[in-house]
């Protein structure tokens, strides 16, 4: 026996799932549906402030972090909106 059916034809092979498309913004970048979900986007507390924002996780949203806490220290105190 070779593996075929009765028939002599091979095996049904199931084709492979087609990954789903993901939504992409203007930027190229692929669009997270939700914050803080299994997903790259999560929320961070901007250390001496009341004010939390959404980053993709990584080195960059480490800079934007400290930057805006600069801002807030520095410049102008932040609070969130009302």
């Amino acid at each position: 026996m070779d593996g075929r059916g009765a028939s002599g034809s091979s095996p049904a092979v199931a084709p492979a799932p087609r990954p789903r498309p993901v939504a992409v913004g203007p930027n190229g970048w692929p669009l997270e549906s939700a914050t803080d979900a299994s997903g790259t986007v999560w929320t961070r507390q901007v250390p001496g402030s009341s004010v939390a924002v959404a980053l993709r996780l990584g080195e960059p949203a480490v800079v934007l972090v400290h930057v805006i806490r600069r801002y807030h220290y520095e410049i102008d105190t932040l609070t969130t909106a009302k």
